[in-house]
């Protein structure tokens, strides 16, 4: 069985719970997580002052070694639709149709992949106000449709992380994690 990865790709201003609570929980349960610069650099802030330090950056990084790419949301998430993104929004626009391959998406950022013109035949949800750039919007908290799984908002990002791992691993991995923190709201 081939090792689950994800890429988490890491904007200046992405939302900290939407970065850190997935990979935290993702890493509970043996996931490989790779917190990816999309910047030239590896240290950043996010959204509200949190300063991280990423593994490695987008221009230097083999996306296609990864199970599936995660776009957080946050003020930063436009930054995939710049041109230092490139790479990433060729990579997306190659593999969306490959059934390997899996898109994980939080709050705005769905709005932004909407805009690549990759989700157009996709039910998806977005951060509230989004709507409209969705040609297939969900009104649910978390929306998994073929290989795009997306979130409203880093008030339903435990839900998001949870539903991951269910769909990677198994419920009863996602069940235990929820357990282990005390997270009563999972199904």
């Amino acid at each position: 069985m081939k090792k689950i990865s994800i890429a988490i790709i890491v904007c200046n201003l992405s939302e900290e719970i939407e970065v850190i609570v997935p990979a935290d929980l993702w890493r509970r349960a043996n996931i490989v997580v790779s917190l990816i610069s999309a910047e030239k650099k590896k240290n950043l802030i996010l959204q509200n002052g949190v300063k991280i330090s990423c593994d490695d950056i987008l221009v230097k990084e083999n996306l296609s070694k990864y199970s599936a790419i995660y776009l957080p949301g946050g003020k930063g998430c436009c930054d995939y639709l710049d041109e230092k993104c490139e790479k990433l929004v060729k990579y997306l626009k190659k593999n969306m149709l490959k059934k390997s391959f899996y898109l994980l998406s939080a709050c705005a950022s769905p709005s932004v992949i909407a805009k690549m013109g990759i989700i157009d035949k996709i039910n998806a949800t977005v951060y509230p106000g989004y709507e409209k750039e969705l040609k297939k919007y969900c009104n649910k908290n978390v929306v998994c449709d073929k290989n795009l799984i997306t979130t409203k908002a880093a008030g339903t990002i435990y839900d998001f992380a949870l539903t991951v791992i269910s769909k990677f691993i198994s419920k009863e991995k996602a069940n235990k994690i929820a357990m282990q923190t005390c997270y009563k709201n999972w199904e």
